[in-house]
């Protein structure tokens, strides 16, 4: 008997990051913060042992939320098979080989950073206020989380500033922060301005403009799941501009209605290349023509 295969789906490497905006949506605490240590640690008990990496900052400001003077980010992978370890020794062996692999090059910059309070049982945060409270990067999804991360990743939940920790003199009104690093690589984008950075007003800017916008859905039912979805199609978008060089939008048919049609007949609003369901989701529908006070979209 032949052995059976099953098949697997090819996921292509994205291309673009989420957008600033997603990041402010998600996160629970946004923080400008010097980096100051990192440190290995361990998590779990009995056979099952996750690596950990923990690092440490400095608040300088809170744009979202609150929290201590210092606190430490714990950065570990979900317990999934391949992930975790049947004894404490090798869970510290992993965490000491992904931390010398971590990608060092914007330590000594201040950051923004993207937080959210951890549900997976990381070691908590031990600041100037005693309070202990778990702090992880907000990621898009919790399976695409790159538990060693740097700033080399795609996923942009550390900011890092344009200008090393060393300038001094500096406004508020002259900082701005990199939303992409170039590979992570000290040259380039670093010591110039424009589409890959944002200004620490504007951040500040687009924080409050977020806050007033899930304000008016307070306690509407789906109203941030609504947000989530425009902004993740806008993320959509740049990331098929950046694979095909094309503007890609959701497409657009006719539906032409006969004259003489009796009252109460329906017509079908998609085309065959959408099935129901995709048109129910997607699709916007509006009646057109001399006639369109008579018909009524449902």
């Amino acid at each position: 008997m032949a052995d059976s295969v099953m098949p697997m789906t090819f996921r292509p490497p994205r291309l673009t990051p989420d957008s600033v905006d997603q990041y402010i949506l998600r996160a629970d605490v946004i923080v400008r913060a010097s980096f100051l240590s990192a440190t290995t640690g361990v998590e779990g008990a009995g056979v099952t042992f996750l690596p950990v990496n923990n690092l440490r900052f400095r608040a300088v400001e809170y744009l979202k939320g609150t929290g201590a003077d210092e606190f430490t980010v714990a950065v570990a992978p979900l317990a999934y098979p391949g992930n975790t370890h049947t004894t404490r020794q090798e869970a510290q062996r992993t965490a000491e080989e992904q931390l010398a692999a971590r990608n060092t090059t914007w330590d000594n910059r201040e950051g923004v950073l993207f937080l959210t309070h951890g549900t997976w049982g990381a070691p908590g945060v031990s600041g100037s206020s005693g309070m202990a409270e778990p702090l992880r990067f907000a990621w898009r999804g919790v399976s695409e989380s790159p538990w060693n991360y740097s700033l080399d990743k795609l996923e942009r939940a550390w900011l890092p500033a344009q200008s090393a920790a060393g300038a001094t003199g500096q406004s508020d009104a002259d900082r701005s922060y990199l939303t992409s690093v170039g590979g992570g690589q000290a040259g380039g984008a670093a010591g110039s301005a424009g589409s890959n950075a944002i200004s620490l007003d504007g951040l500040r800017s687009q924080v409050a403009a977020m806050d007033a916008l899930l304000e008016k859905g307070e306690g509407v039912e789906g109203y941030q799941d609504c947000i989530e979805t425009r902004l993740a199609y806008g993320t959509y978008q740049r990331e098929q501009l950046a694979r095909t060089g094309i503007a890609w939008t959701f497409p657009t048919f006719e539906v032409s209605v006969p004259s003489g049609a009796p009252s109460g007949e329906s017509f079908l609003g998609y085309s065959q290349e959408m099935t129901h369901a995709e048109s129910l989701v997607y699709s916007r529908f509006r009646v057109d023509g001399p006639d369109r006070a008579y018909f009524s979209v449902g």
